[in-house]
């Protein structure tokens, strides 16, 4: 699903199993939305929201997550391969 939803506001949303592969997602209000087993593969979420989302099982490799939000997220099972995220933007996302 390639294509720009940039600033969108996806808050609370249910996009489990969703493809959104290189989908551009900056900046997007992804709150609390239910992300669970999503294709995010080479998703632009650059200063995108996802605090308190459930992205356990989620496919995030090679997504860029620059400045991203992710306080109180839920990350088992995520698969993370080529994207990296600053220590700080973890604390206190869920990893287990």
């Amino acid at each position: 699903m390639d294509g720009n939803f940039r600033q969108v506001n996806l808050a609370q949303a249910n996009l489990s199993n969703a493809d959104l592969a290189g989908a551009d997602l900056g900046g997007s209000n992804l709150s609390g939305a239910n992300l669970k087993s999503v294709s995010l593969r080479d998703v632009n979420l650059q200063s995108a929201n996802l605090n308190n989302a459930d992205l356990r099982g989620a496919a995030l490799h090679n997504a860029n997550l620059q400045d991203v939000q992710i306080n109180n997220a839920r990350l088992e099972g995520a698969y993370l391969k080529g994207t990296p995220l600053a220590s700080n933007a973890l604390s206190p996302t869920d990893l287990t």
